[in-house]
């Protein structure tokens, strides 16, 4: 009678079982013991992974380096060369006092007051360390220019497998962030080799920004210090992305947001966080400190429209820490009370008083700027602006739902799925932030093309985390430690200890694991083919967006020709018109005027001045002779491209819309200038016809186009006739040397402004009395 009963032998087994577990690890099946080696092999291959994607970054990034040379691409980016160059000539405060003459006569420009320069300095930084290691590290600052967006695409891909590793604490979701990354086409668009433009270095600057912000988060329960050491980081990632691009408006904005929402969520949850008000002040405060000393930012931090939510989300911070320091002295007990309430909201109706009374004051006086037109047309229902010139760029069009599929490919897919993986993270205060960067990042692209660059980061990011947690989640099924589980379900329905062993070792309880990790195989191994895809997909993007407009190759039905004849243009220019010489052209154009045929132009990419724009545009589409009596006081040469699908006759009919914003006789009562271009047979319409734009590209092609006999001849044709030169005859000697004696035109006011003044010329000021005024 003194055995013991089979039931009592049952849970001892049980008890038993439990204590194994506590000391037991999990092992593959629950039977076979991981290797600690295996372990260190799966880091160093997810490790070896990652680095390949930096490597793929960079190697995709330099397909236009290996089939046209380390040439400079487009527009804007000669602009950014030139002026690196002459930071690299002149040295810093040069730079900084550069009043451009060769550049919007006859006003010229003030860049180093006009210009981010975060590209520049980058740049010539980067020249000043190679060149300090000697051979075989030195490189050409145009090599350095052309390779910069290959180099800083792999520091975004490792910046956003880091920031995808703190969000979701998974190396394997980081690692297919960093894959994605590497080759995302909206990532890609903008950050190809030769393309030397601001987003090159903006778009690893905003990667860690968003890293050190969101480590500031996860760490603000456990490391006091660790908030304000992230929230400098951060700051000084904000500074530096301040002086390279005009996009840093969007990372204050959001992390600002961001700011406020969390806020609200712990007021709801009844909590404080102390941490977040420490990351966020220090934040702000030295990253608005950085972007003032930025010229073109200034104090506009204070004063911008575009800006403001992010001084008001720092006000908003204060306030509340001051009222939790004083509900602690008080002794209210919970934020959830009433009492709690009515403290805080005594607070906070004080504090908006003083700020509304403050900004009403301030605003009656002129304080705020109003919202420029491109960020008004981030907020506008309907399509255009109104301001033709800002509707004329491409890239500020709206874009479409497939326009985000052939930036995203497959990543389109995984994104939403990721979003809501992310929704559900134990680490929410991190994976919110890209929750809220991929709402906003894909509400502005919808609203204006170019914007679709800051959807790459959390596209990456979430798809990654989609993945990452299938895998893993996938491979934690398999690992079981002792089965616990199993034994506790025989202890609620198994009395006898034999039964109880079998049900051990047969844990029933862990098919369902089994059968999803088949699932997950499964559509792994499915999406082995759109992964495949995805890759082709990138590649065939990045080789499309590496095709320089500046120089390209044409089939001409036997082989490949190189047609290099913008440069070559360029190059005549340079080598056979003197230096003084002023070239019309239209604006897209100004900026390789400058910078390859270093001659003077008339406008660029800057657009700062819509009515000097407009002006251009009026003399290209007005009648000959009315454009010469004009041409004649401002131009040595009008150069023009006469061929290719984007040449000046396919931009006319923009070209007559933003002359017809300021000077309305162009075409009377038809804002759109809709008679303005070529019918559908292919004929010119009446204005057109009369155009100088018309005739100086037809006048040897066709019959009754008005002569050109006197005022312009032909100068130049390229050799594939992309573009030819017309040189401007019986040029006015009187107004250019009035421009060039007039130290008027050679000033700028305290704001930066330009006071340049057209020449007396009588016919030049007729035309100009007839436009009005409309700024940009």
């Amino acid at each position: 009678m003194g055995g013991r009963s089979p039931i009592a032998t049952g849970e001892k087994n049980i008890q038993n079982a439990k204590a194994d577990s506590s000391v037991d690890t999990e092992k593959l099946f629950g039977t076979f013991q991981i290797p600690e080696i295996f372990r260190s092999i799966a880091f160093a291959f997810l490790l070896a992974l990652g680095i390949i994607s930096i490597f793929i970054a960079f190697t995709i990034r330099t397909i236009a380096i290996k089939q046209f040379g380390t040439v400079i691409h487009e527009f804007d980016p000669w602009f950014n060369y030139r002026s690196t160059q002459y930071l690299y000539d002149n040295g810093w405060r040069a730079f900084l006092n550069w009043y451009d003459y060769q550049s919007w006569y006859p006003f010229g420009r003030p860049v180093g007051t006009t210009t981010y320069p975060g590209l520049q300095i980058t740049a010539v930084a980067i020249h000043a360390l190679l060149s300090s290691f000697g051979n075989p590290w030195r490189m050409s600052l145009n090599d350095i220019c052309c390779y910069i967006p290959a180099w800083l695409g792999g520091l975004s891909t490792l910046l956003v497998g880091l920031l995808a590793y703190e969000c979701t604490q998974s190396k394997t979701s980081a690692v297919f962030a960093s894959i994605i990354m590497a080759m995302i086409p909206s990532h890609i668009v903008r950050t190809v080799g030769g393309g030397f433009d601001n987003e090159s270095v903006a778009i690893p600057a905003m990667c860690a920004v968003f890293y050190f912000w969101t480590c500031a988060l996860r760490r603000d329960n456990d490391r006091p210090y660790g908030n304000v050491l992230y929230g400098v980081l951060a700051g000084v990632s904000y500074g530096y992305m301040a002086s390279a691009w005009g996009g840093f408006v969007y990372v204050t904005n959001i992390i600002a947001l961001h700011t406020a929402i969390l806020t609200l969520w712990d007021w709801i949850q009844g909590n404080y966080c102390v941490g977040l008000y420490q990351t966020y002040t220090v934040y702000w405060t030295i990253g608005t400190a950085l972007a003032t000393c930025v010229p073109p930012v200034g104090m506009t931090p204070f004063k911008s429209l575009e800006q403001i939510s992010s001084l008001l989300v720092f006000l908003g911070v204060q306030v509340l820490q001051l009222s939790e320091l004083h509900r602690h002295r008080i002794g209210i007990p919970s934020i959830l009370s009433q009492e709690c309430f009515t403290h805080r909201l005594r607070y906070i109706l004080v504090s908006a008083s003083v700020v509304v009374l403050a900004c009403g004051l301030l605003g009656a006086g002129g304080f705020f700027g109003p919202l420029t037109a491109r960020v008004y047309s981030l907020l506008v229902q309907h399509r255009r602006t109104g301001n033709p010139l800002v509707d004329s760029v491409a890239e500020h069009q709206p874009m479409s739902v497939e326009g985000l599929w052939m930036y995203s490919s497959y990543a389109f897919y995984f994104t939403p799925i990721g979003a809501v993986v992310a929704a559900y993270s134990r680490h929410f205060r991190q994976s919110s932030f890209m929750l809220l960067n991929l709402i906003v990042s894909w509400y502005f692209a919808m609203k204006m093309s170019r914007l679709i660059i800051f959807s790459c980061i959390p596209c990456a990011m979430l798809s990654g985390t989609f993945l990452g947690a299938l895998v893993d989640k996938a491979w934690t099924n398999l690992l079981w430690s002792n089965q616990v589980s199993s034994l506790e379900f025989s202890k609620k329905r198994i009395h006898r200890p034999k039964t109880v062993a079998w049900y051990a070792r047969l844990p029933l309880d862990k098919i369902p694991r089994i059968a999803f990790t088949l699932c997950v195989t499964f559509f792994l191994h499915s999406t082995a083919t759109h992964a495949s895809l995805f890759v082709e997909h990138c590649w065939e993007s990045a080789i499309a967006h590496s095709q320089p407009q500046i120089v390209f190759h044409h089939f001409d039905g036997e082989k490949h020709v190189l047609v290099d004849d913008y440069r070559e243009s360029y190059g005549w220019l340079r080598d056979h018109t003197p230096i003084d010489s002023r070239v019309l052209a239209w604006w897209d154009y100004g900026y390789h005027i400058t910078g390859i045929a270093n001659r003077t132009s008339l406008a660029d990419g800057n657009t700062w001045n819509h009515e000097h724009i407009a002006l251009i545009g009026k003399c290209l589409c007005s009648p000959v002779n009315d454009a010469h009596s004009v041409i004649r006081h401002l131009a040595d040469y009008v150069l023009l491209w006469t061929g290719g699908g984007a040449d000046d006759l396919a931009k006319s009919p923009w070209i007559a819309r933003i002359s017809n914003s300021v000077f309305d006789d162009i075409c009377p009562n038809d804002p759109l200038c809709a008679d303005f271009g070529f019918r559908p047979n292919g004929s010119p319409s009446p204005l057109m016809e009369k155009s100088t734009l018309y005739s100086l590209q037809k006048y040897s092609e066709v019959d009754g186009v008005t002569p050109l006999t006197g005022l312009f001849e032909t100068a130049y044709i390229s050799t594939h006739g992309l573009v030819t030169i017309y040189k401007v005859l019986n040029v006015s000697s009187a107004s250019k040397e009035w421009v060039a004696n007039d130290t008027k035109t050679r000033r700028m006011n305290t704001e930066g402004g330009c006071h340049g003044r057209y020449p007396p010329a009588q016919e030049l000021q007729t035309v100009l009395r007839r436009g009005r005024q409309m700024g940009i």
